[in-house]
């Protein structure tokens, strides 16, 4: 349904957010104008990340809190509603992908994971055999998530599925966590751009991301970044991260980028040899996989142009 993983998609530009005046055929997505002279009313704007390697494709309901009232399934809603032809062969936002943002009515959701493709929200992705773990193990069913907080009115917020559905060694456990973008992207400094980076690696509880690797010439960047959260800290002598875990820097062209545990680190976890960091890019930087004892998905960076809209069903992002 949502194509190739990290495929492009419609997020808010720098100058301006994703039109408010877009009809949806979902109840609490249906927020469109009465007529051409409205200007809408309050949307919130919300993306999903499936980062969970051993989770298989999955889609989201969501209701407003305490009401069990579920709508959706989400992404396959705001699909249709974009005019996206459904990829009958591949349901479901698929590890490792990021959706576009979706419209809301601003307000606070409890949200329901469900399988790729589920043509309803009566059932719980893993409840009597409703899909499962991707690699083959036994699998959780997921509770609803009750603990996302209130979404604003302009906001914008990626809720993140990360951990293993089947936990290995000491590996997180699944679950759904939400982070705040940016809401409005500021003007980022002449030939500069802004990054943030995401930790998604279920065996690392505090990881840091920089230039270079231990193959030399390690620069920290973003560091003490918190399991299935976004970067709060940088370096000495790197400035300070913003609300959202954004750093303005400059923009670089080929260079190595690496991530590590904070602590203990003998070796980088995932390192991308030429990444590229472009002037007038607002950017977060996932990384991702590396279940223990999971050699289909190695540890591996994604780095996603937060500011950038090309009307598919995914976000900008690439495997680095």
């Amino acid at each position: 349904m949502l194509g190739a993983a990290c495929s492009h998609a419609s997020t808010p530009g720098t100058d301006e957010a994703p039109d408010a005046s877009e009809d949806s055929s979902v109840g609490v997505l249906d927020t469109g104008a009465d007529d051409a002279t409205d200007a809408g009313p309050p949307r919130t704007f919300v993306r999903f990340a499936q980062l969970s390697p051993d989770a298989p494709a999955m889609d989201f309901c969501v209701a407003p809190h305490g009401t069990t009232k579920f709508e959706g399934p989400v992404l396959a809603a705001a699909e249709t509603d974009a005019g996206l032809v459904p990829d009958a062969s591949a349901p479901g936002l698929a590890y490792p992908q990021i959706s576009a943002y979706v419209p809301l009515a601003p307000g606070r959701y409890d949200v329901r994971v469900v399988a790729g493709g589920a043509a309803s929200c009566s059932m719980a992705l893993g409840a009597r055999g409703d899909g499962g773990s991707a690699d083959g193990g036994a699998a959780m069913t997921i509770p609803d998530d009750t603990q996302l907080p209130a979404l604003a009115d302009a906001a914008y917020t990626t809720v993140l599925a990360v951990g293993d559905l089947s936990p290995a060694g000491k590996d997180a456990v699944f679950r759904l966590t939400s982070i705040p973008d940016l809401a409005t992207y500021p003007t980022v400094a002449v030939g500069g751009t802004a990054i943030r980076a995401v930790n998604a690696l279920p065996g690392v509880p505090s990881a840091d991301f920089g230039f270079g690797s231990f193959a030399g010439g390690w620069l920290p960047l973003l560091v003490d970044v918190a399991f299935g959260e976004a970067s709060a800290h940088a370096a000495a002598d790197e400035g300070v991260v913003d609300p959202q875990g954004y750093l303005g820097i400059g923009a670089v062209s080929a260079q190595v980028l690496s991530v590590r545990p904070s602590t203990g680190a003998g070796a980088d976890t995932a390192v991308a040899k030429d990444a590229s960091l472009g002037a007038g890019a607002i950017l977060t930087l996932f990384a991702v996989g590396g279940k223990t004892g999971d050699g289909v998905h190695p540890a591996a960076l994604i780095l996603c142009v937060d500011n950038s809209g090309s009307g598919n069903a995914l976000s900008d992002c690439s495997v680095l």
